[in-house]
């Protein structure tokens, strides 16, 4: 923060309406570089920061205002950050955690995850397998980051279906964009915490010698069961340990016009899976819709000598390489060029006691070229086109177990090969105070299954060819009030998961069927064939926002009507078993709330921040409730600069979640407890560092996350501290 000449100003009750009045406001309050300026003495917010003309700004920065974006960065992000994505931005307005332990953890962004919620690595898609299974973490390390943009609301126009409610980008350093102005930057960090006995060490260095730049950065992360409150029945809940390191070099050759380089990057986790029980192996189906809990003459379980007092875990290797450009006036006509190259091979067992009982593998190729024009009848814009080719392939306890046939090859894996290519365009035009944005995408999916021949079933291929526009203006009535209105039509193509899953997941739980297998599987003539199945969600997002003054805030109201919204039906639940069937449905379902956050600066050093979200949700086609929503939420932040070192002190309490599916039980709600405390210092003229604080639920509550998968066995951490200490040079 930045200070210049800053009157004390006269606290009316005007000034007393606004913050009341803006309770469940959603806010770039949280990330924002706010600014004193000299200008009527006004604090202006950092929503000039899309206005930035430089090769390294978003896509979203440059085309769509229209929508709700938050940004976390800087100290902010260092204090949140935890190993998994989801736990680092549980808390933020409109944003709440699936949770499984303390190794796997998605962001739920207004109600939906992924795979609804597109995860990037700097523009680009992140593939690895967590939008499978809730306890399949996100592989990125946000110990490693710079910033996060959150953009709330259906970004798909320009990253794809899985866009579909909102997407996460993911900003590092780990490729160069510039040459360092001593040659040399770096930074160290080391942290622990007492509620999982967290060891954790960050070290980066950038290095630069004329035209190129070189960039090294790794972490190790470290942590045991974490502390739950004793009224669980425990004082730690067993496999939700963690244990991550992350490596990445990259090099970059950089000019006036831009930059072009690469990077490799390595990560490996280790981490338990709570919860896990085998009495429900045995459960199977008879090409029906009931189960049967029981094993048959001959049959043999697997899992019959394994206890479920062993360790579940999973062990998990992902290596991407990257190849990133950004480069300026390459051709006539063309303002800018953008490249996102990457390859990923992704894989991770589940081990169960010493056995292994599934395997996932992801390799992905993926490339997106973004060329930006110069404008056109005023019209300023980019057009883009991605292909991404795949070959995912998986193996689960049935297949792992049970040999194939006497004289089948043990060719026991099924193979999915994708490959997708994707158009799209976005274009952005300035009426005076009114900005216009325009975005089409169009998308031909083809997945082909790799089935051994020998297996009795025959899986429809999938040809999918998904279009999205979208519609935004926003309407500036003065230099710091903005509204903004985003009317969009998304559409997004089931996942291999959601189409031809079938069998046990013993992690959730619960046997499921896609909806392909479940044509094939199950004989009822309620079935449709949905082999062609794509969402369809009609959205409206309306956003208002204030960015300079005492007082600033963003609300955002949205509503979303969604045909064919893939999710899984309950079938049928064992008798007194904690196990059901679900099979993957489309359905007609409505998503609407509102979030925000409101901020008013009392003077220079003091702030308090009040912010709130609610969602809700209608299942038309269904007498049901969709399930797992996450319940409504209203906190304050609190924060002061005490000269030598600054605290902040952040409450909310969650609702009670009444509103459940009929196969899921009501979630109590909770207060959390969060405060921070940071102390800057200088070592010299260009080195500083900071020592800090972070206590999270410091009053100890037993809290569930009513939008996690397992919540009853997997309730949210106790009291835990971190001190942590950084050094820039």
């Amino acid at each position: 923060m930045i200070s210049t000449s800053f009157k004390p100003v006269k606290h009316t009750k005007w000034n007393v309406v606004t913050v009341v009045s803006f309770v469940l406001l959603s806010g770039n309050a949280y990330g924002n570089d706010e600014i004193l300026g000299n200008d009527d003495d006004l604090i202006v917010t950092g929503e000039n920061r899309s206005e930035e003309s430089d090769a390294r700004k978003s896509l979203t920065r440059q085309y769509k205002n229209s929508l709700s974006v938050q940004y976390l960065k800087d100290e902010e992000l260092i204090h949140r950050r935890q190993s998994g994505l989801g736990e680092t931005l549980a808390g933020l307005p409109g944003i709440h955690l699936d949770s499984y332990g303390g190794g796997a953890s998605r962001p739920v962004i207004r109600g939906q995850t992924l795979p609804r919620v597109a995860v990037l690595s700097d523009g680009a898609t992140i593939y690895d397998v967590s939008s499978i299974s809730p306890d399949h973490t996100v592989a990125t390390d946000p110990l490693l980051l710079d910033e996060i943009e959150i953009i709330k609301g259906p970004a798909a126009t320009i990253y794809g279906g899985n866009a579909l409610n909102g997407a996460i980008n993911l900003i590092d350093s780990k490729v160069p964009k510039s040459v360092p102005d001593d040659n040399i930057t770096g930074s160290g960090e080391l942290r622990y915490g007492t509620g999982d006995h967290e060891k954790t060490g960050v070290g980066r260095i950038t290095a630069g010698a004329g035209n190129f730049a070189f960039h090294v950065e790794g972490s190790s992360h470290d942590a045991s069961d974490y502390r739950v409150p004793s009224s669980y029945g425990a004082n730690h809940l067993k496999d939700s340990y963690s244990n991550n390191k992350s490596t990445s070099v990259g090099a970059s050759w950089i000019t006036e016009k831009g930059y072009i380089g690469a990077a490799y990057t390595l990560q490996r986790n280790n981490y338990g899976l709570p919860g896990h029980t085998h009495e429900n192996n045995i459960c199977h189906t008879h090409a029906s819709t009931k189960l049967h809990c029981a094993l048959h003459n001959g049959d043999v379980d697997p899992f019959a000598d394994i206890d479920d007092s062993d360790t579940a875990f999973i062990d998990l290797r992902s290596e991407r390489y990257d190849i990133r450009a950004d480069y300026d006036s390459i051709l006539p006509g063309i303002e800018h060029a953008r490249v996102r190259f990457s390859h990923t091979n992704y894989n991770h067992n589940e081990i169960d006691g010493g056995t292994l009982f599934a395997n996932y593998n992801n390799k992905v190729r993926d490339i997106q070229i973004e060329l930006t024009h110069v404008p056109v009848y005023g019209f300023s814009g980019m057009i883009g086109y991605q292909y991404t080719e795949s070959f995912f392939s998986g193996l689960d306890d049935n297949t792992v177990q049970v040999p194939a046939p006497e004289g089948a090859p043990r060719r026991l894996r099924h193979n999915f090969l994708s490959d997708s290519h994707a158009f799209f365009i976005s274009e952005k035009k300035s009426l005076g105070p009114l900005d216009v944005e325009l975005g089409a995408r169009k998308e031909f999916n083809h997945t082909n299954i790799d089935w051994p021949f020998w297996r009795e079933f025959a899986y429809n291929d999938s040809d999918l060819n998904p279009l999205s526009l979208s519609f935004g203006t926003t309407w500036h009535f003065d230099d710091s009030y903005s509204l903004s209105l985003d009317i969009s039509r998304t559409q997004r193509a089931p996942s291999v998961r959601e189409l031809y899953t079938f069998g046990n997941n013993l992690s959730t739980n619960t046997l499921e069927a896609g909806l392909i297998t479940g044509r094939n599987l199950i004989n009822n003539d309620w079935i449709d064939d949905h082999s062609k199945v794509i969402e369809t969600a009609k959205s409206v997002n309306l956003t208002l926002r204030k960015s300079k003054g005492y007082t600033t805030f963003e609300v955002g109201g949205f509503y979303q009507d969604i045909h064919n919204y893939v999710y899984g039906r309950l079938l049928d639940k064992a008798e007194g078993r904690d196990f059901m069937y679900l099979m993957y449905t489309p359905a007609d379902v409505v998503f609407m709330g509102v979030d925000g956050e409101v901020k008013h600066y009392f003077d220079y050093q003091t702030s308090a921040s009040l912010f709130g979200d609610y969602v809700y949700t209608e299942l038309k086609s269904e007498n049901d409730k969709l399930p797992r929503v996450s319940p409504a939420r209203l906190g304050v932040r609190l924060y002061h600069d005490f000269v030598n070192f600054n605290g902040e002190v952040e409450f909310y309490h969650t609702f009670t979640q009444n509103r459940h599916a009929s196969y899921e039980t009501k979630t109590s709600g909770y207060n959390m407890l969060n405060m921070t405390l940071s102390r800057p210092f200088e070592v010299g003229d260009f080195q500083n560092g900071e020592i800090y604080l972070r206590g999270t639920n410091l009053t100890n509550t037993l809290a569930y996350a009513h939008s996690a998968f397992i919540k009853e066995k997997s309730p949210l951490r106790g009291r835990n501290i971190v001190l942590g200490l950084r050094y820039n040079f």
